[in-house]
């Protein structure tokens, strides 16, 4: 997955796109494509801190175990963690420290 952010996390942070809930979320979706809009504050609650890994600082990972997370992995990260910045390409991603990324997603592919 490029990095069309225009951002490069330096040292152990890491930049994550966080995954749209109305795009995974299954009953979000669903109200969605039948046009029921829900406020912010119900696609927020039902949103899961879950996202793809953009881009990673220098040293990021680098004191983990055998497995770190790669660019292109889906992740779990912690719900309050880091900035919410936009990027130059207009969507919205999260820049934390690479302890905040919780678990890889395994066989899932990135979004």
């Amino acid at each position: 997955m490029p990095n069309t952010s225009g951002m490069q996390p330096i040292e152990y942070k890491v930049l994550v796109r966080p995954h749209d809930p109305t795009e995974t979320d299954e009953v979000l979706k669903s109200a969605k494509n039948s046009g029921i809009v829900l406020p912010p504050t119900e696609q927020q609650e039902a949103a899961q801190v879950k996202g793809v890994l953009i881009a990673k600082g220098g040293i990021a990972f680098h004191d983990f175990g055998d497995i770190r997370p790669e660019i292109g992995d889906v992740v779990y990260y912690a719900k309050y963690s880091g900035l919410v910045i936009t990027g130059d390409d207009g969507v919205e991603y999260r820049l934390m420290n690479d302890k905040d990324v919780a678990a890889i997603v395994i066989g899932q592919p990135e979004a």
